[in-house]
């Protein structure tokens, strides 16, 4: 994601106040990505995967 696709998700008027957050690990992102993914997954209809 870019970050001012980031900074309008979380809202921020400024996007220094995104960069605040951007210390999280890639590996960790990566890892929320995939569990937000999986659970979204689940939610889908038999048919829908």
């Amino acid at each position: 994601m870019s970050l001012e696709a980031v900074q309008a998700q979380a809202a921020h008027r400024s996007i220094e106040s995104t960069r605040i957050y951007l210390h999280l690990g890639d590996a960790w992102v990566a890892d929320q990505y995939a569990i937000a993914a999986n659970a979204l997954e689940e939610l889908l209809p038999d048919g829908a995967r």
